[in-house]
This record gives structure tokens, C-alpha cells and sequence, in this order.
């Protein structure tokens, strides 16, 4: 339990870092880009939400299928950001966080139709495990890529932006 409360409070601590980096940007960034950032960031609550619910009560097709639709918007959101942020900087990292939130936009979807016609353990442990691997990945390489994605939207030196 304390492992997960403090996974908790760090994916805060970095959501919270990413919505400052982006409010103190300044120029640059139109603000439907920024809005598009600002949701994504927000709609971290969806995969937030859903480890909690997996905790709590595990998996089941159910559960899987009311989060189909947040998980989508979550994932189109991440798709829009990370094609902008390719788009502006070039950086290939921002290319793989595009082609990872378009494969998992796809890809529930997929998995759930499947354990709904062939399989529902395709749709209940694919779909959970789709989404654990993920988050893990996910926030593992973007803890790791912070500083780089902070210097590109602010256009600073980070070790300015850190004093």
C-alpha cells in the first residue's frame, strides 16, 4: 500500500511539473495547443483513476468497457500533443509517445471487441494489461525525458529553470 501511495503522490508531483512548464510558456504555443496539452494532462485521471479501480476491485469486462471511451479521449489528446511537440522540435522521442498513444487508441478497442466476441479474457486481462504496461513505460520514460520536454517548451536552459 505505501508503494502505491507514493507512486501516487510522484505521477502528481510530475503531472503538476508538465501543467507549470506549460502555464509559464509565455509565447510560442497557440492557445489551442496549449488547451490540447492541458486536457491531456488532466486526462491523466484516466489511467490514475483506473489503477486505483484495479487495486480496489480487479479486473472485469465491465469496468474495462465504461473506460473504453475515457481511455480513448485520453489517448487522442496524447496523440494531438506529442504530434504537435514532433512536429515543433523534431525530437523522435516525441514520435514514439505519438505512435504509442495511437496504438493504444486503436488498440483497446480491438481488444475489447475481441473479448466480447472471441475471448473475454482478451477483453479483461489484454485491455488490463495493454494499459499496466503503458503506464509503466510511459511514465518511466517521460520521468526520465522531463528536463528535455520542459527545455523544449520553455526554449531555456533547464538548469536556469531549476534555481
Amino acid at each position: 500500500m505505501a508503494l502505491f501511495i507514493s507512486a501516487g503522490v510522484a505521477i502528481a508531483v510530475l503531472l503538476f511539473l508538465g501543467y507549470s512548464v506549460i502555464s509559464h510558456q509565455k509565447n510560442g504555443f497557440g492557445i489551442q495547443f496549449k488547451r490540447s496539452i492541458f486536457a491531456h494532462i488532466v486526462l491523466h485521471i484516466v489511467p490514475a483513476s483506473y489503477a486505483v479501480v484495479q487495486f480496489l476491485i480487479g479486473t472485469t469486462f465491465l469496468i474495462n468497457a465504461i473506460y473504453l471511451l475515457p481511455f480513448i479521449l485520453f489517448f487522442y489528446t496524447g496523440r494531438r500533443t506529442w504530434e504537435e511537440m514532433f512536429r515543433r522540435f523534431g525530437k523522435k522521442m516525441y514520435r514514439i509517445y505519438y505512435f504509442g498513444n495511437t496504438s493504444l487508441m486503436l488498440g483497446l478497442p480491438i481488444l475489447l471487441a475481441f473479448g466480447l466476441l472471441i475471448d473475454e479474457s482478451l477483453g479483461t486481462e489484454g485491455f488490463r494489461q495493454a494499459i499496466v504496461g503503458y503506464i509503466s513505460i510511459h511514465f518511466l520514460v517521460t520521468g526520465l525525458t522531463m528536463f528535455s520536454i520542459e527545455k523544449d517548451i520553455l526554449g531555456q536552459n533547464t538548469n536556469t529553470i531549476a534555481r
